[in-house]
């Protein structure tokens, strides 16, 4: 399901970089098997595609477990030597191209998968994820269009302030606040957004309506998959200027605040990125089973 299947497939088997470093090893090696359970709700798998989906997940992550942790595992000795001194806004934005670019080639790779998935669904599974698409369209409307302004920028900072003390432990009042400034001053828009996240599903749910009334050769799906993920993830000219704004607000921040750190915080942090590089590079050395 192009881009609903790439970014679920990547981000899962990523998830290991956005955990406690306690849950790293667990929670990606059984990443194949959480994506598959998380998939299923969208379209309730037959018992072919199942195992075919299963095999083809676990192959994912044997390759990702080849060639893309020890990458993870560069970036976050890049990190750790500009932990102890104060960075600026471009420095904080090359760190998060890079992430972003590994994640990019992650979702790309995922395109076989969400190719020959794509290619069995049948039309009750379709209507199945466009119904999906419908509940969490509500839910984040409830979250985030439905709220007032102030209860956004609380739910923003809690993430925020949850994030921060995960890096750098516990943060002073003034820290707080600081954070709090530049959670405020982010260029996020919420119904840009929900744009955004609306016409990404108009886009998928066409495209394999298109696949149902017309399959495509297997080659060829391939490729029109890579092409649906990258004409999925290029945002529309609004969205695009709002997440330039957003992202450099989001660098602007992060240097603000880690500049306003203290040594024993940035020990904090120097000790945090080293135990997740510890464990990628044991990851990436663990055979896969």
């Amino acid at each position: 399901m192009f881009a609903t299947l790439g970014r679920i497939i990547g981000l899962l088997l990523a998830a290991a970089v956005l955990q406690s470093c306690s849950a790293i090893k667990l929670g990606y090696n059984n990443g194949p098997d959480l994506a598959y359970w998380w998939l299923d709700g969208y379209a309730d798998f037959t018992g072919e595609q199942a195992i075919r989906l299963k095999e083809d997940l676990g192959q994912l992550q044997a390759w990702h477990r080849r060639r893309e942790l020890p990458e993870y595992a560069k970036l976050l000795r890049q990190a750790q030597a500009l932990m102890p001194q104060d960075v600026d806004a471009a420095q904080v934005c090359s760190e998060w191209a890079n992430v972003r670019q590994r994640l990019d080639v992650l979702v790309v790779a995922a395109a076989p998968t969400a190719a020959q998935l794509a290619m069995t669904l049948q039309p009750q599974q379709i209507t199945a994820l466009e119904k999906k698409y419908a509940r969490s369209n509500a839910d984040f409307r409830k979250d985030w269009l439905d709220r007032s302004p102030e209860q956004v920028l609380d739910k923003r900072y809690d993430k925020a302030l949850e994030n921060a003390q995960t890096v750098y432990g516990r943060l002073d009042t003034e820290q707080r606040e600081l954070l709090r400034q530049q959670v405020a001053r982010s260029g996020l828009d919420e119904q840009t957004r929900y744009a955004e996240r609306l016409r990404r599903q108009q886009d998928t749910l066409q495209t394999l309506r298109q696949w149902l009334a017309r399959p495509p050769e297997p080659a060829q799906a391939v490729q029109e998959a890579r092409e649906a993920i990258e004409r999925l993830m290029r945002p529309s000219v609004p969205g695009q200027k709002a997440q330039e704004a957003a992202t450099q607000q989001m660098c602007e921040g992060v240097a603000a605040l880690h500049n306003r750190t203290t040594a024993a915080q940035r020990q904090h942090g120097l000790k945090w990125l080293a135990g997740y590089e510890r464990d990628l590079k044991e990851l990436a050395a663990q055979p896969q089973k």
